[in-house]
């Protein structure tokens, strides 16, 4: 269970990566930094690290949830925290949480969950199942309707890995309408591949001080994990959508499992997608 987050501490953290031009995921030191400004192979995305609190990131509940399938791409309610500790649960109705979250994600963000696409709450409304940003992937949980305030998003990313193509659509537009956002993508590498699912914004970071760095002018981080890589620099492998300073690789498979565009489109992805918008990975 994580210990309760009074203030988002990675906000000083981010100050300081900022000002070295150099930032990571997971949690950002000065150490860090040092890491990612000499790695500059092509498929690094990720940087060495110590994450603060690795229980949140990986369930250790006997009665963890099965992964989701087949999410409904139509369905997206998002919860956002209202409490300082935010319970988990197994099942809906039980009084035992199996893990609590903070009210901040490690890089400072209010904590935000994406509900369970035709979420199957019970019939009171109390309770929702949303989707938890743990290893393994695609892991959901029940909380209580009253401990988080609901809003709604039109807006969902999908991203196809064989056509490497990622697209941003509005789901109240004519299903065959152009997307809002349609470019190309560098994925996972065959060791490293992007995994597939739902996942959904968790963290995003304005890197627009330092364009010409390895993530390039923005990173979204996602609320998923790279499979192969059981850790990396000793943090979990957090996937994100961010920018590049190569973009003469897009449409390549190259990466550690992030996903890369080019600094113009993860810029409007930044400026158009709200904190737990919906992101589908697809082969």
């Amino acid at each position: 269970m994580t210990s309760h987050e009074s203030r988002p501490p990675a906000l000083r953290r981010n100050a300081i990566a900022i000002v070295t031009g150099a930032i990571g995921f997971i949690a950002i030191t000065i150490a860090t930094v040092a890491a990612v400004g000499s790695d500059t192979s092509p498929g690094s995305d990720l940087p060495t690290s110590t994450p603060e609190d690795p229980s949140i990131l990986h369930s250790t509940s006997d009665s963890a949830p099965s992964p989701i399938a087949n999410p409904d791409t139509s369905h997206t309610q998002i919860a956002t925290t209202a409490v300082d500790i935010l319970e988990v649960f197994a099942d809906s109705g039980e009084t035992s949480p199996m893990l609590t979250l903070g009210p901040w994600t490690d890089y400072g963000a209010v904590r935000t969950l994406l509900v369970v696409p035709d979420d199957p709450a019970d019939d009171s409304g109390d309770w929702l199942q949303v989707i938890l940003p743990l290893w393994p992937n695609g892991q959901t949980g029940w909380i209580r309707a009253s401990d988080v305030t609901i809003s709604t998003t039109n807006l969902a990313v999908h991203i196809d890995l064989s056509d490497r193509r990622l697209t941003l659509v509005d789901t109240t537009l004519e299903q065959d309408a152009d997307p809002l956002i349609n470019a190309t993508i560098v994925v996972g590498s065959p060791e490293t591949p992007t995994p597939l699912g739902i996942f959904y914004l968790t963290d995003p970071l304005d890197l627009r001080a330092n364009p010409t760095g390895l993530y390039g002018s923005y990173s979204l981080g996602l609320s998923g994990f790279t499979g192969p890589l059981p850790t990396f620099g000793g943090a979990p492998p957090q996937i994100a959508i961010h920018g590049t300073n190569d973009p003469a690789r897009l449409g390549e498979a190259i990466s550690n499992g992030c996903i890369r565009v080019s600094n113009a489109v993860v810029i409007q992805l930044a400026e158009l997608l709200p904190l737990g918008a919906p992101v589908y990975i697809e082969q």
